[in-house]
């Protein structure tokens, strides 16, 4: 079937002069001066443009790899300079720090009761019930439990009161210890 260069142009939304361009490119089939094979016309120019935009979806898939690659470079190049600026401490030594501190801070912990039991005169009933409460405390925390969000939960089985001490009482969230509110 025969087609002008103005039908051809109509049929694929293009301009006459793009049609021309396209002749020239071998992408649709010439018959004559301003005549075209429309359905093998119409056929390369849709493989045309299939493949051209499988080609964008290549080219855009390959500049996604190279950002990747360039930001994990950048990544190990930071990596690098921080080591260099010693910024970055070995695993090892870290929990070895961590580790002595715990142990120091647990040691300290369970010495409370007979600290406490000699300088208020407790009770030996009531120095056990210390020392019970501070192994919980630690537990919970070494479980990864919230220990103030478990205290409130003891709280609601109580009369709903809380001491006056605790009213008194905040948490410092930088981590020095607590501070009357």
């Amino acid at each position: 079937m025969k087609l002008t260069t103005a039908e051809l142009a109509l049929l694929l939304g293009l301009t006459t002069r793009r049609v021309n361009q396209l002749a020239e490119e071998g992408l649709v089939v010439r018959l004559g001066h301003g005549e075209f094979d429309g359905p093998q016309s119409i056929q390369r120019y849709v493989e045309h443009a299939s493949n051209r935009g499988k080609d964008k979806e290549t080219q855009i898939d390959k500049e996604r790899e190279e950002a990747r690659l360039k930001k994990e470079q950048a990544d190990t190049q930071e990596l690098k300079n921080a080591k260099l600026r010693k910024e970055l401490l070995p695993v090892e030594e870290v929990s070895r720090v961590w580790s002595e501190q715990v142990s120091s801070i647990r040691s300290g912990l369970l010495a409370v009761v007979s600290r406490t039991r000699q300088r208020m005169s407790l009770s030996p009933e009531d120095a056990l019930i210390l020392d019970e409460e501070i192994r919980d405390a630690m537990t919970k925390l070494a479980d990864g439990v919230d220990i103030y969000d478990a205290d409130l939960g003891d709280l609601e089985e109580g009369d709903g009161d809380p001491s006056p001490a605790s009213e008194n009482q905040s948490v410092r969230m930088d981590g020095k210890g607590n501070s009357p509110t």
